[in-house]
């Protein structure tokens, strides 16, 4: 029964992520003036790794909750590691948004004129790339299939260092004969070695998320700081640039929405990373398989909640929501 709704709610997130998330893409990409501001770029981004999310690591997480696939470590391990990706891509362009909110209200010239879409894409293209090889180490070898306890670990690595060596010194390789891992079935627990768990959190998703709560900080910091000074002096020149403060207003709305959204993925996901890290250091530790259950499902939550944040405090995504979608769904009626 467990299994049931554990499956169910997942299909659930599955649906509302690869919905709501094509919802912002689809908006974005047929607006132009979306398309030409730098943080949507990121925005974009983020909303194709939680389709990800739902298309991808949601039915995979089904999968392997089921112990598929039986008798086959290379798709199991394979289907392990492209759950991880997305959660990094996430976390990373989180960490760049947060860049270029702290650029656009504390630098505003260099943002205007330095960070334009061609480099934005650059940065997110390289987001990308880094979280695919982060999400990929488990299928170069660093799994319990492949290097189970008191084994050299990455072996693959070890091998590859192997050749290099014998080509340098033209002799011919010692072969390193890797015995054939037996699976009975795909399970995260059985599979995944926890170091690798912890390097992901400590090392990948840890300094990004604290790097983004910092610089939140002090753009709120900055946003209460002129506040103070008008009220020190009475606001005597009754704002002689109205339109840079209202500027500063909208960027600042901005900010509140993707400081929302950084904290929603810390809510999300701590809890799986804390029980992950429990254990790595604690593995005689008994945790409840609901526990488990209950703290995938927060993490997957997360792939859901941008588009309505979006849609509740972004004026500007509002505006073109009405006007790309919904006015088009009314004239249809």
């Amino acid at each position: 029964v467990d299994t049931i709704v554990y499956i169910i709610l997942e299909v659930l997130l599955g649906v509302l992520s690869i919905f709501g998330n094509a919802l912002v893409c689809y908006v974005v990409l047929h607006s132009r003036t979306l398309r030409k501001k730098v943080m949507y770029m990121f925005v974009t981004s983020l909303a194709v790794a939680d389709i990800c999310v739902g298309a991808i690591a949601i039915p995979f997480a089904i999968l392997t909750k089921l112990g598929l696939p039986r008798s086959s470590p290379f798709l199991c391990v394979s289907m392990l590691s492209f759950i991880m990706i997305p959660t990094q891509i996430s976390i990373f362009n989180l960490m760049a948004i947060s860049v270029e909110r702290y650029l656009s209200i504390r630098h505003p010239r260099i943002h205007y004129n330095k960070l334009t879409v061609d480099k934005s894409l650059t940065v997110v293209v390289l987001t990308w790339i880094v979280s695919v090889v982060i999400g990929m180490l488990p299928l170069f070898g660093w799994n319990k299939i492949s290097n189970p306890p008191g084994k050299q670990p990455i072996p693959v690595l070890k091998r590859f260092s192997i050749i290099l060596q014998s080509r340098a010194t033209n002799s011919t390789p010692t072969v390193i004969p890797s015995p054939k891992p037996s699976l009975d079935q795909c399970e995260f627990m059985q599979v995944m070695d926890f170091d690798y768990m912890f390097f992901n959190f400590a090392a990948c998703v840890l300094p990004p998320l604290i790097t983004s709560a910092i610089l939140y900080f002090i753009i709120f910091v900055l946003a209460v700081m002129p506040k103070l000074n008008e009220l020190s002096v009475k606001a005597a020149k009754k704002r002689s640039h109205n339109e840079r403060h209202v500027r500063r207003v909208r960027e600042m709305r901005a900010a509140v929405v993707l400081a929302l959204i950084v904290l929603s993925f810390a809510i999300c996901w701590m809890p799986i990373h804390i029980l992950n890290t429990i254990h790595r250091f604690d593995p005689s530790r008994v945790i409840p398989a609901y526990v488990y259950n209950v703290a995938i499902l927060l993490s997957h939550c997360n792939s859901t909640v941008n588009f309505f944040l979006y849609s509740w405090r972004l004026k500007a995504f509002r505006i073109h929501l009405h006007k790309r979608v919904l006015n088009k769904l009314k004239r249809n009626d």
